[in-house]
């Protein structure tokens, strides 16, 4: 097919497409020979045209019936932000298996994906998702899920746009699907009480969202809290930029395990709030002679079907998070605000799942 008749094909594509979005689902179109006629085209590029739409489910052809708008036109497409590079060795599958769940949820609620990964060339954060900017100005999209976070300039741009936004893990200021990092806190805390520990310490990305929780934990079940014991991947990564959380985890355990002993001030139990943080941990614990469940008892939130921690499950206690269950109450949510309705609560928590137990 030349170039002057694909592009003509292309352009009945979309005519038929706009003509069947008009109609009520069921609605009769024209016949084959009337659309052919009026397009311009053969029967046979006009066969490949309805084909095409009818794998979109925009129509539906009945034998000897006719051609009829099928339930596609109802179809909503919704743009899954993806803020970083979640591939990379140093993200926790966590990321990687959210954004596999978005895609299969989507697809059983019969929504069209597109997604969006940052550009970093850019120094204008809200420009480094062109290809986005673009689709929402020409109107191709009817919702936005943010699965990563992307920096603050990109998320109050979408925000303040026109479009419904849902977020996966985002601040609680906006409609989002969030892990309920108290309930984390507190479960882990209590089965670390329960095995005997009375020294806890706590692993965590950042200390400014889970301070608080675990300080009431221990409080709860009269367990002391010592600040030596509360220990931050991004204080660390600010002074050694690019270690990735396993580093971070592998070297302040051990670190802090040594120096705590000169004071007899070491923990006898760790809440870490990241498979990879728990891995690194538990891989420099053994590797210095440290037995997990005997000298140091851990108590790690992980992610449900990863291979993360296969190796270490039976020595910890493990915390799951499902992504797909958390995919799925995004989507429930995004729908309602595509149809103009408001969910309750605006912020909905996904609570970990005790999987084994020491």
């Amino acid at each position: 097919m030349n170039q002057g008749a694909s592009k003509k094909r292309r352009l009945a594509e979309a005519r038929i497409r706009t003509l069947a979005q008009g109609l009520l689902d069921g609605a009769q179109l024209p016949t084959v020979r009337e659309l052919c006629t009026t397009h311009q085209l053969s029967s046979a590029t006009m066969e490949l045209v309805l084909k095409q739409l009818e794998l979109e489910k925009v129509l539906v052809r009945r034998p000897g019936s006719g051609i009829y708008a099928g339930s596609g036109t109802s179809q909503k497409t919704v743009g899954l932000i993806i803020g970083k590079n979640i591939f990379t060795q140093g993200w926790s599958p966590y990321w990687s298996q959210l954004l596999q769940a978005a895609f299969r949820v989507a697809g059983e609620r019969q929504l069209r994906c597109f997604s969006y990964m940052s550009v970093q060339e850019t120094s204008l954060e809200w420009a480094k998702h062109a290809q986005l900017e673009r689709d929402i100005a020409s109107g191709d999209l009817d919702g936005i899920l943010i699965v990563v976070e992307p920096e603050n300039a990109t998320r109050e741009w979408l925000q303040g746009g026109s479009l419904p936004v849902v977020q996966l893990n985002g601040p609680r200021n906006a409609w989002s699907v969030c892990h309920d990092t108290a309930s984390v806190i507190e479960q882990a805390v209590g089965v670390l009480a329960e095995a005997g520990s009375k020294r806890v310490a706590l692993l965590a990305k950042n200390l400014e969202s889970f301070s608080k929780p675990f300080a009431q934990a221990l409080k709860r079940r009269s367990l002391l809290l010592d600040s030596r014991l509360t220990w931050g991947w991004s204080e660390w990564y600010a002074r050694i930029p690019n270690s990735s959380q396993e580093e971070f985890a592998a070297q302040v355990v051990i670190s802090r395990w040594e120096t705590l002993a000169l004071v007899n001030a070491q923990p006898d139990g760790i809440v870490i709030m990241d498979d990879t943080m728990a891995r690194g941990a538990m891989r420099a614990f053994e590797s210095h002679g440290i037995a997990v469940g005997r000298d140091i008892r851990i108590a790690a939130l992980g992610t449900k079907h990863s291979p993360v921690l296969a190796d270490h499950a039976n020595k910890l206690f493990l915390l799951q998070i499902d992504p797909e269950e958390q995919a799925r109450m995004g989507f429930e949510m995004l729908e309602l605000l595509m149809a103009g309705k408001k969910p309750k609560p605006s912020v909905q928590l996904i609570r970990p799942r005790m999987q084994v137990k020491v």
